[in-house]
C-alpha cells in the first residue's frame, strides 16, 4: 500500500504534459497501450488490473510510471475458526510510486518505493510512518500468441529493508528482511472487449530477521469487459496465505472491482475497492484503491 498527496499530484501533472507512450511497433503485446505515437492503434481490452499482475510487456524502449494510493481500514478480524470478532481500528494510508523500462521487446525491469501511514490500535506503538521498502522486479514474457491472444510471463521481485523500521515510539514500515517473490502469470483477451488474467507465486523471506514467518502464497483473477472506449469494468479474486513456523497460519480471500479508465493513449486511470470476505487470524479489511499509469 500507500503513500502522499502534494507529491503524487505534483509529478502527476507534469507527467500529464509528457508525450507518446511506449516502445516499438506490435511490441507492446495483447491490448496494449500502444497507440498510433507507436505505430499502431490500440484494438483490444486494456491489461492493467487493480490488484492482479498482467502479462504483457512495454515494448522495446518503453518507459512506464505508475503512482498510486491506497487507503485500507478494518474493526473486524477473523479469528482461527473463521468467525469475525470486533478489533480495534486499524487504517493505512500508502502512496506508492513505480518505474519500469522495457530493456528487450520480452523483458521489463522495474523499480517501486513509497510512504505509509499507519494506525493500529491493537499494538504499542499504535502509530508508524515512513518510506516503505525498495522493490526492484524482472518481468520476462515467454509466451506471445497474437492468434490466440495469450499472453504469458515469469516475474521475479526483490524487496529490501530500506524502509522505516520498529522503534520505540513506531510501527515498522519496513518487513525488516529481504522478500523474494516469484510469479507466473497468464493474460488472455477473448476478442475485442473481453480480457482475463490469472497470476500466483510465492513470496519467500530471506534472513534471520524473519522470525517464524516462512512465506506467503497467493494467486489471484481478474476479468475486465471493455463497455465503452474510456471504461473498462474489473472484477477480481484475491488469496493470500501466510505461512509460520510454531505459530498458526493465517489466510484471506478478497473480492476487488472496479474500474480501468483508458483517458488516452498514454494516460490509464484506475479506480477500485477491495473487500476481504472470508479468512482466518487475519483482519476483515477494506481497501480502497487508485492510480494513474503514464506511458512515454
Amino acid at each position: 500500500m500507500g503513500k502522499r498527496s502534494g507529491t503524487f499530484f505534483a509529478a502527476a501533472m507534469l507527467l500529464a504534459l509528457t508525450p507518446s507512450w511506449r516502445g516499438e511497433e506490435g511490441d507492446g503485446g495483447i491490448g496494449a497501450v500502444g497507440g498510433e505515437a507507436a505505430g499502431r492503434v490500440k484494438t483490444g481490452p486494456a491489461q492493467q488490473k487493480l490488484a492482479t499482475e498482467d502479462a504483457g510487456c512495454l515494448g522495446k524502449g518503453g518507459w512506464e510510471v505508475e503512482l498510486g494510493y491506497e487507503f485500507a481500514s478494518a474493526r473486524r478480524a477473523f479469528d482461527a475458526d473463521g468467525s469475525a470478532d470486533r478489533r480495534r481500528m486499524l487504517r493505512t494510508h500508502d502512496v506508492s510510486l513505480s518505474v519500469k523500462y522495457c530493456v528487450h521487446n520480452k523483458l521489463d525491469l522495474g523499480l517501486a518505493f513509497g510512504y505509509a501511514d499507519i494506525r493500529d490500535e491493537e499494538e504499542k506503538p499504535s502509530t508508524g510512518r515512513g518510506l516503505s521498502d525498495l522493490e526492484f522486479n524482472v518481468k520476462l514474457n515467454i509466451l506471445n500468441d497474437e492468434k490466440r491472444s495469450l499472453l504469458v510471463s515469469c516475474i521475479s521481485a526483490a524487496t529490501f529493508p530500506t524502509g522505516r523500521w520498529a522503534e520505540s515510539d513506531s510501527l515498522a514500515i519496513s518487513n525488516e528482511f529481504v522478500a523474494w517473490d516469484n510469479r507466473f502469470v497468464v493474460t488472455k483477451d477473448f476478442g475485442e472487449r473481453w480480457t482475463a488474467t490469472f497470476d500466483a507465486g510465492y513470496t519467500l523471506p530471506i534472513g534471520g530477521r524473519r522470525g517464524e514467518y516462512r512465506g506467503t502464497l497467493s494467486a489471484n483473477i481478474a476479468v475486465g469487459f471493455q463497455a465503452a472506449d474510456l471504461v473498462q469494468p474489473e472484477i477480481e479474486l484475491n488469496f493470500s496465505s501466510d505461512f509460520f513456523e510454531g505459530a498458526a497460519d493465517t489466510a484471506t480471500l478478497a473480492v476487488t472491482a472496479g474500474f480501468i479508465i483508458p483517458l488516452k493513449e498514454n494516460v490509464v486511470v484506475k479506480i477500485g475497492a477491495q473487500q476481504v470476505v472470508a479468512g482466518w487470524k487475519a483482519d476483515m479489511a477494506t481497501v480502497g484503491i487508485f492510480g494513474v499509469i503514464f506511458g512515454f
